[in-house]
């Protein structure tokens, strides 16, 4: 009887401690880490680890003495956005993958390029106005003069004033002089287009005890920057979360320094070190 209570308590707590993380995605994270009672639908593996480091040895093991150690799989939290939208006078229908840990939307799934920018609109706040600045700078290079501004969105100067002191109290754009104004971002790249070119297919399946990495965005923030970035004509029919698989490729040097390199297991591309 004793250990029938034991085990109730258990799974008791265990409920109490998942139902209260549920509030809070680093906490909820950590709480089915920590219980393990569900499985992880991560994008199926197309590449293994042997195969990345088959395929990569001449440039990772440059060192005479160079050799693997044992290599790791982690995978990171994406949401797949099943969308429809407006292009012309046509309807359109496709998917957006969009990353929980950075923020930033997949552009196409060959080089797993992404945009620039999205991430910031997301922690500011960005506004459906706002985005209509942003996009019209990234459009022309990153910068535009006002006139520039007052034309292609045909606006009132005292509308578009105020949508310009908005950008600017929220760091999202900077004055570069009388009368222009450039988006304050290393490299900003944003798309018009609500669509993930996909070059793979974005097969799924189960995988058990796998170690994740928390997400930093909730899917509901990616739903509102989504809806605010791409127009009224934008619809989303179905949200997914869903996790990458990642290889980290360990090499230790002669020297007993130790390197690692992050693979993208879909692709079998490298990924940047900085994850």
């Amino acid at each position: 009887m004793r250990i029938l209570s034991t085990l109730i308590t258990l799974a008791v707590s265990g409920a109490g401690l998942y139902y209260m993380a549920d509030k809070n995605p680093a906490l909820k994270a950590k709480a089915e880490e920590i219980l393990d009672f569900r499985t992880t639908t991560a994008f199926e593996l197309r590449y293994g680890p042997e195969q990345v480091m088959e395929k990569e040895h001449k440039t990772l093991l440059r060192e005479k003495g160079a050799r693997f150690l044992d290599p790791e799989l982690k995978f990171y939290p994406y949401l797949v956005l099943e969308v429809k939208y407006s292009e012309g006078r046509k309807t359109k229908e496709g998917v957006i993958l969009w990353d929980l840990t950075d923020g930033e939307m997949i552009l196409d799934t060959k080089s797993w390029d992404k945009t620039h920018g999205f991430a910031d609109c997301i922690l500011t706040g960005a506004q459906k106005h706002e985005l209509r600045i942003l996009n019209l700078l990234a459009q022309k290079g990153g910068s535009a003069d006002e006139r520039t501004l007052l034309d292609t969105l045909d606006l009132e100067l005292p509308t578009l004033e105020m949508m310009l002191r908005g950008c600017l109290k929220k760091n999202l754009i900077l004055s570069s002089g009388p009368g222009r104004y450039r988006l304050h971002l290393e490299s900003p790249k944003l798309t018009a287009t609500p669509e993930t070119k996909l070059n793979v297919a974005l097969t799924s399946k189960s995988y058990k005890r796998a170690s994740k990495a928390p997400r930093l965005f909730a899917p509901s923030q990616i739903k509102r920057l989504a809806a605010v970035a791409f127009g009224a004509d934008f619809s989303i029919r179905q949200a997914t979360e869903v996790y990458l698989p990642v290889h980290r490729i360990v090499v230790q040097h002669p020297n007993g320094t130790v390197d690692s390199t992050y693979y993208n297991a879909l692709t079998g591309k490298s990924l940047p070190t900085t994850l």
